[in-house]
């Protein structure tokens, strides 16, 4: 015959003090820890070690950075910047009222990103260190010592140099009959100039290459 052994418990074990040990899992998955309205956005602030810059959207829609807003850029990249402060989601609660940020990252952060609305009010969160496992980075909102996981993706988004925002691709169409000349100078390198062949030079080449 089979004899079957049940085990019950009284009660579920209490949850267990978090404490310092990042990699436990935690509580409050998918939580939304910030969430503001687009339309009152001012301006978008981020700073790294690249620098400091601002992001805002124009009056026609499109995403540019202030001071330098005939700089053509990229748009879904500049779009997903500025529309991703519109909500800050967690991945996991690390560890409510840590006693040391620096712990995370987070007394120098590596970015700080504020958001300012048009009435002036400001509200920013910033960006620590990459967790051991690699799978996102601490984050804690400006004036609390909460200390959330945030998808890597999102965070990275935030740590990048805004050139890494500029289309650096050229289109300019015109009608080869009407070309003259065309120069290119990088910086600091050699200028280079093109030009339409005279009829002499292209009998010259027609020629070179029979």
């Amino acid at each position: 015959g089979m004899i079957f052994y049940f085990l019950t418990l009284d009660k579920l074990p209490e949850d267990q003090n978090p404490g310092n040990d990042v990699g436990l899992e935690h509580t409050l998955e998918n939580q939304v820890i910030y969430k503001g309205d687009i339309t009152q956005i001012d301006y978008v602030e981020i700073k790294n070690k690249h620098g400091d810059y601002r992001i805002r959207q124009n009056e026609d829609g499109r995403i540019v950075i202030v001071g330098k807003e005939k700089a053509p850029l990229l748009h879904y990249s500049a779009s997903g910047l500025y529309s991703s402060v519109k909500s800050v989601k967690c991945d996991l609660l690390i560890e409510k009222n840590a006693q040391d940020l620096a712990v995370f990252g987070l007394q120098d952060p590596a970015a700080s990103v504020t958001v300012r609305t048009l009435k002036g009010e400001n509200t920013s969160f910033h960006i620590g260190d990459r967790e051991p496992m690699g799978e996102g980075y601490y984050l804690c909102m400006d004036g609390s010592s909460d200390v959330y996981l945030v998808n890597k993706t999102y965070a990275e988004r935030y740590l990048s140099d805004f050139v890494s925002l500029y289309d650096t691709k050229l289109f300019k169409y015109f009608k080869y009959e009407n070309l003259k000349t065309f120069s290119l100078q990088p910086s600091g390198g050699q200028e280079i100039s093109i030009r339409a062949a005279t009829g002499e030079e292209k009998k010259n080449a027609d020629a070179a290459t029979n």
